[in-house]
C-alpha cells in the first residue's frame, strides 16, 4: 500500500471514531434525561457511598432503541447486606443476590414501584442461557 493510501485510510479511520463516538455521547446524553429522578436517586445512593452501580438489562435497550421502559435493573458491586443497609425498605429473598428497592410514583409494568439491584456476578456455566450455576 503507497503511504498516501496508509495515510488517508488512518484519518479516515480516526475520523470515523470520532464521529461514531460523538453519537454515542450524544445517545448517552439524550438517555439520561429518560431517567426517572427517583431511579437517578438510587444510583446516586450507591455512589455517594463509594459503590460501582450501572444500569443493565431491558431498560438499556428500552433506551437506546427509543421504546417505554417496562422494569429498571442495576448491577453493583455492593453485596445483599450492603444494600439493605443503604435502603431499610428493601426486600432480599432469592438465590440471584437481587434486592428489590421500593420506589414511590415510579411507574412500570413489569415490577410496579421496585427498582431491582443485582450484586456482580463473575461469568460461570448456566443452566439455562440466562442463570448461572
Amino acid at each position: 500500500m503507497k503511504f498516501r493510501q496508509k495515510n488517508f485510510l488512518q484519518k479516515r479511520i480516526v475520523f470515523d471514531f470520532i464521529a461514531c463516538l460523538s453519537l454515542l455521547l450524544y445517545t448517552i446524553t439524550n438517555m439520561v434525561d429518560k431517567i426517572p429522578g427517583h431511579v437517578l436517586g438510587v444510583n446516586k445512593i450507591f455512589r455517594e457511598n463509594g459503590y460501582q452501580i450501572y444500569l443493565v438489562g431491558g431498560c438499556v435497550r428500552d433506551l437506546l432503541s427509543g421504546r417505554k421502559v417496562k422494569d429498571w435493573d442495576f448491577t453493583t458491586n455492593a453485596t445483599p447486606e450492603e444494600i439493605l443497609k443503604l435502603f431499610p425498605d428493601a426486600f432480599y429473598d432469592n438465590k440471584f443476590g437481587t434486592v428489590g428497592i421500593p420506589i414511590e410514583n415510579l411507574e412500570e409494568t413489569e415490577h410496579v414501584g421496585v427498582v431491582e439491584v443485582t450484586t456482580f456476578r463473575s461469568e460461570t456455566k448456566y443452566v439455562d442461557r440466562r442463570h448461572p450455576e
